[in-house]
């Protein structure tokens, strides 16, 4: 199970290795061979006879009827997402406690592959990390607390370079942005900070809080959303770049901005919040303890700017403090405004972007390195 395995990757291409020709249902979205068409009726009887507490049953029922992905370029991917989608609907809709009780690593793995293959960055890291929950529980259990990170969920969701799972491709671009994100960052005037720290001293040590369910701290949609802001970033500079005037809708920038803007506040309660957790983002901001730990000496104050200001004295803010106490602040003020309103004018140029973006990243990652790596 663990490497997942559904080789049947290629649409209408050459034989996969141990397999026969494969084909996608246009009808369904499920699997048939060039003779027999892979009906309803055939997955169905054998989820009704699958022992739902056997792991490596349920792998091999959806290594059977799963429709897998193409190692090697994305192909046919809105068919293949679609036939998984359709399936697993189907198993639900038939018999609930079963699909709720069956492992469901592989389908789920494979849901994240092909959502990060077309750009649905916060899709693919939810299925990731669903696929990390069903491997934890369903196939390690209460014996086994470490083994979910050799398995092929967790080579995505802890920025692993290398591993067994089939979806290499993704696993090395995922871990390609994130080290890229951290040299950025760096560069910028921030800590050293390497992959392999930022993996063992930060996400192993949330992811594995969070996989507990007795655990009443869920630290999991904060890295899945650290992620998809990270990964979401490339796309969206290539939407500023490719529209031919500076007009339209900003949606997609403002809630990009403001996702990251989020992970920023939410890694501060994370380490800060007391049992009522109703602070806002200036009352952390202001906290001795917390300025004094990211190298703050100013007050930091949103000011109650517009983005619209925000943008016009820019030039102006990048001036006024250290690196902590710019892309702090900035991120602060992105925060109050974008969280409030889209009615803005559309004044965002590729190279604003990029440097807000900068901003906040590197404010997330000062953040990281240090409250979650010291």
């Amino acid at each position: 199970m663990v490497a997942r395995h559904p080789v049947k990757m290629k649409v209408g291409g050459s034989n996969p290795p141990g397999g026969a020709r494969f084909k996608l249902s246009p009808i369904k979205g499920f699997y048939y061979n060039q003779s027999i068409l892979m009906d309803e009726t055939i997955f169905l009887a054998d989820f009704k006879n699958l022992n739902a507490s056997n792991p490596d049953a349920c792998n091999k029922f959806f290594e059977d009827y799963g429709i897998g992905n193409d190692i090697i370029q994305s192909s046919f991917t809105l068919e293949r997402l679609e036939g998984y989608e359709n399936l697993l609907n189907k198993l639900l809709t038939v018999d609930t406690q079963k699909y709720i009780a069956s492992h469901k690593g592989t389908p789920y793995y494979f849901l994240g592959w092909l959502c990060f293959d077309i750009g649905h960055f916060s899709r693919a890291y939810f299925y990731f990390d669903l696929a990390v929950y069903e491997d934890r529980w369903h196939l390690h259990g209460n014996n086994d607390v470490t083994g979910w990170m050799n398995d092929p969920g967790a080579e995505i969701m802890l920025v692993k370079e290398t591993g067994a799972g089939t979806a290499g491709r993704i696993r090395q671009k995922n871990y390609q942005v994130i080290k890229d994100a951290l040299d950025g960052f760096s560069k910028d005037g921030g800590n050293n900070v390497t992959v392999d720290q930022f993996r063992e001293k930060f996400l192993k040590k949330v992811l594995q809080t969070s996989l507990n369910p007795r655990s009443t701290k869920n630290f999991r949609p904060v890295v899945c959303s650290l992620f998809s802001f990270l990964m979401s970033y490339e796309d969206r500079v290539l939407d500023l770049k490719l529209r031919a005037i500076q007009n339209g809708s900003v949606e997609p920038f403002l809630t990009h901005i403001f996702l990251g803007c989020l992970v920023f506040e939410s890694l501060m309660k994370m380490k800060y919040a007391t049992n009522n957790g109703k602070k806002t983002l200036g009352n952390y901001i202001s906290n001795a303890i917390l300025k004094k730990r990211l190298g703050i000496s100013k007050k930091i104050s949103a000011h109650n700017y517009t983005f619209q200001e925000v943008i016009n004295k820019l030039n102006s803010f990048e001036k006024k403090g250290n690196f902590a106490e710019v892309s702090v602040g900035l991120t602060y003020m992105l925060r109050n405004t974008t969280g409030h309103s889209l009615i803005w004018p559309d004044r965002l140029g590729e190279q604003i972007y990029i440097r807000l973006y900068k901003h906040i990243r590197n404010a997330i990652l000062l953040l990281v390195s240090r409250e979650y790596l010291s």
